[in-house]
Formats: structure tokens, C-alpha cells, sequence
């Protein structure tokens, strides 16, 4: 029993001198205003973005605003032009600090420059420091600013995010491409399709046997419609239309539209969406006799008994709607402003499948507002 007391009292002992130390290493901090240049921000509400912040990393022990307020006001210090070394380091004075912190918000054309700075009121030298250029979010200026500390004390951050705030060739997200300038992605679309089975056969036989007397690799052109529906975390939710021409270099002219819903990455930008794809066909109706050799039904033409009917591609038959079943898979690569689609599809069918690959480019272009 006495073993037990003896053992709860020595780790009782531990945790409290291991909390004394820690709040002992934990320096009294003063932050102060932050000079803000082209933005609508106060630098006193910067200054207590940045107070907020630092407090959340329990890495220093922050005086209170107010008291910087009653100290300046006491001393008649104007804290709106404090942010030079000499009155940081008369305020840290005043409050007893060992450390101030203080720094600036500059915007830059479509650029912000963040830059904070601590001085040590021991040595009186600016001991860090960081300065980070980021996108023109102010939206986003409290992760901006948990970031910068973080980087200033060499904490780990999430890299990904990183890139999301200061890099525009940063697959969008909800961060970097916030509602009010939501994007569309539209563009050309260029490739070709493979047909397989019995339709690639088909489509290579001569004229007089029903075919199309083509190559079954067909070109493709066309243009892709998307809109963004979801936009959060790592994946965009997308809904896209693809009207398309097939055949026009085999002297065939085959229109279609394809309607797909996936998903995007937002982090490598690959992509995966299927959907239903409508094309303008013709075909006809018939049967396979005993010599393996395709009828079509006409008036003059006799059933045998128990033979199956079915529909087949033929370039003689009658006119319709071939419906099917797209799916796709791709990447987008950024330059810039520019977005390069590379996509492969298949598509799955009774009488062959169909491959394709495709190809093409959109620039980012602003939403309107009133849209």
C-alpha cells in the first residue's frame, strides 16, 4: 500500500514540475498591429488575427489586447505606426516583454505579401521571421496567417493547402476557387474511337454487304461543357456535356452526345465520370441462317422457324438513336491558366466494345456574379 502512495505522489510530482517547466519556456510575447497596404483590414484586426494564432500554438505565453491597449493609451504610444523596431521594442519596455511581434500585409497586384517578424527585446535583434507571398484570398487570411507562424517556428503544415493559398497552377478547390468566382471548364475536344467486335467488322466491310468500307478508327471532334457542382476538401463533383462528330476523316459524318457525372482530385487532377452517350445510327433487322451469313428481313425474305431476330449496324438500314454506356478516365495537366484534358473512355457493348482516347484545352474563365 505504502508502495502504491509512494509511486502516485513521485509521478504527481513529475507532471507538475513538467507543467512548471513548460509555462516557464514559454515566453511573454506582445503582438502588436500589422501594416496593412490595399486591403480592407484594420491593422488592429491583423494584429488580433495574428494574437488569435499564436495563442493556438501554446508556444508563448501572449499578453492580452487590452493590456497593449492600456499600456499605449497610458503611455499615449499610437499603435497605428507602430511597427518599426524602435517602437516595438519601446512597447515591449513598457509591458515587460520578452518578445514582440509585429509585420505587414502588402497587396501586390493579385499578391499578397505577409510578412511577420519577432523581436528579441534581450538582444534587440529581429530573431525570426517569414515572409509569404500567397493568392488574393483575404477570405482565407486566418489559415494564411496560421501557416505563416507555423513556418516562422518551424511546426508542420499540410503542404497541400500550402500550394492552394500561393500557387496558382494548384488544382482548384473550395479554398482557391471560392463560390463568387466559381469557374467553367469548357473547351475542344479531339481524338479518336476503336471499334471492336462485331461492329468494327461491320463497319470494314464494303458498301454492298451493309458496312461503311472504313478503317474501324475513327476521328473524333467535338466540345466539352462542364460545371462544377461540388467543390470541397479534395474533390470537385462535375457534371459534363460532350457534343461530338465521329467519322468526318473516312468521309462518314456519325453526331453524338455524351452526358457523363464524376468526380475530380484536386490534388493530381485525375478524374474519373461515366454516363449515357446518344448517337444517330442506322441498322437493320434480320437474322443468321444455318451458314453462319446475315438476312436482312425484307417482304421478300423467309424466316426460318426458330431463327432469333436482332438489330445490326448497316449502312442500308433505317435510321435510329444508339444509346450507350460511357466511361472515362483521365488527368488534367496545368500551365498556368491553361488546363490540358487527356482522357481515355470505353464503352461496353453486345456487339463490341468501343475505345477511345481524347484530347484538349480550356482556359480558366470568371463566373459572372449574377449567374
Amino acid at each position: 500500500m505504502k508502495t502504491s502512495i509512494q509511486n502516485l505522489t513521485i509521478l504527481i510530482i513529475i507532471l507538475m514540475w513538467g507543467i512548471t517547466t513548460n509555462a516557464q519556456e514559454r515566453p511573454i510575447t506582445a503582438v502588436l498591429n500589422f501594416d496593412v497596404q490595399g486591403l480592407d483590414i484594420k491593422p488592429e484586426q491583423l494584429g488580433n488575427l495574428v494574437r488569435i494564432e499564436l495563442e493556438k500554438l501554446n508556444k508563448h505565453e501572449v499578453i492580452d489586447r487590452y493590456d497593449i491597449k492600456y499600456i499605449s493609451d497610458k503611455e499615449k504610444i499610437n499603435m497605428l505606426q507602430c511597427f518599426g523596431k524602435t517602437c516595438m521594442t519601446e512597447v515591449g519596455e513598457k509591458l515587460k516583454a520578452e518578445k514582440v511581434v509585429s509585420g505587414s500585409l502588402e497587396l501586390f497586384g493579385d499578391q499578397l505579401i505577409f510578412t511577420i517578424r519577432q523581436l528579441d527585446m534581450q538582444t534587440g535583434r529581429m530573431e525570426k521571421s517569414v515572409v509569404k507571398q500567397y493568392l488574393n484570398l483575404p477570405k482565407e487570411l486566418p489559415i494564411m496567417t496560421e501557416y505563416a507562424l507555423k513556418e516562422m517556428f518551424g511546426l508542420p503544415i499540410d503542404q497541400t493547402v500550402a500550394d492552394k493559398l500561393s500557387k496558382k497552377s494548384s488544382y482548384e478547390s473550395s479554398l482557391n476557387n471560392p463560390d463568387d468566382i466559381a469557374l467553367r471548364l469548357s473547351g475542344p475536344r479531339m481524338g479518336f474511337t476503336i471499334l471492336t467486335g462485331l461492329n468494327g467488322e461491320i463497319l470494314n466491310r464494303p458498301i454492298n454487304q451493309g458496312g461503311y468500307a472504313a478503317y474501324p478508327v475513327l476521328s473524333q471532334f467535338g466540345y466539352q461543357f462542364e460545371k462544377q457542382y461540388l467543390n470541397e476538401g479534395k474533390y470537385q463533383a462535375l457534371v459534363e456535356f460532350v457534343p461530338m462528330v465521329t467519322g468526318i476523316d473516312q468521309g462518314l459524318f456519325i453526331p453524338s452526345l455524351t452526358v457523363m457525372n464524376g468526380l475530380r482530385n484536386n490534388i493530381n487532377g485525375f478524374e474519373f465520370a461515366f454516363g449515357p452517350t446518344f448517337a444517330v445510327g442506322s441498322r437493320s433487322r434480320g437474322f443468321v441462317d444455318a451458314s453462319n451469313q446475315w438476312n436482312k428481313i425484307t417482304d421478300d425474305v423467309i424466316i426460318p422457324d426458330g431463327a432469333p431476330i436482332e438489330y445490326r449496324m448497316d449502312s442500308k438500314g433505317d435510321a435510329y438513336i444508339n444509346t450507350g454506356l460511357i466511361l472515362a478516365f483521365g488527368k488534367t495537366i496545368r500551365s498556368g491558366k491553361l488546363n490540358i484534358p487527356l482522357n481515355a473512355y470505353v464503352s461496353p457493348g453486345r456487339n463490341g466494345w468501343r475505345f477511345g482516347f481524347s484530347f484538349g484545352f480550356n482556359a480558366k474563365t470568371p463566373k459572372p456574379k449574377d449567374q
